[in-house]
């Protein structure tokens, strides 16, 4: 008897099960914000519990083994899921640990801006204080390193090289159709252009502090420009936009 290779056992099951892509789950990659493999064996688990339906359980698991693998090691993480799990995964007072061990990893950009939201925004803005650009780069996940060279600053790469690339969206041009503005409307605030509660607010969306009642992403790396804010007008206009936790309606949605 001939037997089944990995491609076809992959294969297999994403034909029968919607979530499975590319080696990993779609449901975990929309809760933890960010994309992840996940082994066959774990992912035969979640499908003779009742898969998407009523796999949760086992996808918590896993989610639970991922999140603790980044916050052990963070020195081995990349950037944006290490940034994303001390921002949403983990208590306060383990981020806060967490962070401290790997600022200068993330960047000085990204790492203030997580600090910020930990209460230890002065503390971080001091370590970095004592380190050169080129102490900052060097210091970098390698992953990011290369294009921080580039750019010959590691804060103006952290800008500009975070989760989302601001220049694609800004190449593409504004005229995105109403349809797709919308559902980014309600992936990022939970209510339609209309105004019509629809959801809850997606957990990066942050309130502008220089503007009261505007909004921004915290985890798309664009920051609080005004090009960059959550409305019809702006950020949501442009034709080509990602959404570091793949949402519907952006480029990189999960469907």
């Amino acid at each position: 008897m001939r037997s089944v290779n990995k491609a076809e056992l992959e294969t297999a099951r994403m034909l029968a099960c919607p979530s499975r892509r590319n080696g990993g789950c779609g449901e975990i990659d929309v809760a933890l914000g960010f994309t992840c493999s996940l082994p066959l064996p774990m992912c035969d688990r979640c499908f003779a519990a009742g898969g998407r339906e009523q796999g949760g359980s086992v996808r918590s698991e896993f989610i639970g083994l991922t999140v603790e693998g980044i916050a052990s090691q963070p020195a081995r993480a990349p950037a944006g899921p290490l940034s994303l799990v001390i921002r949403h995964h983990v208590p306060p007072d383990r981020a806060r640990e967490v962070l401290r061990l790997c600022a200068p990893r993330l960047g000085k950009a990204l790492a203030i801006d997580c600090a910020h939201h930990l209460g230890m925004r002065e503390e971080i803005q001091h370590l970095f204080g004592g380190m050169s650009d080129e102490e900052q780069i060097s210091a970098l996940d390698p992953g990011l390193r290369a294009s921080a060279e580039n750019f010959g600053e590691a804060e103006e790469w952290s800008l500009a090289q975070k989760f989302a690339s601001l220049a694609e969206a800004l190449a593409s041009g504004r005229g995105c159709d109403r349809a797709t503005v919308n559902q980014r409307h309600i992936s990022c605030h939970g209510t339609d252009l209309e105004g019509n509660q629809v959801g809850a607010p997606c957990p990066s969306r942050r309130e502008s502090q220089s503007e009261p009642g505007a909004f921004y992403c915290a985890d798309c790396g664009c920051g609080e420009r005004q090009v960059a804010r959550l409305r019809a007008d702006a950020k949501f206009a442009f034709v080509k936009l990602r959404c570091p936790r793949r949402r519907k309606g952006f480029s990189n949605q999960i469907t």
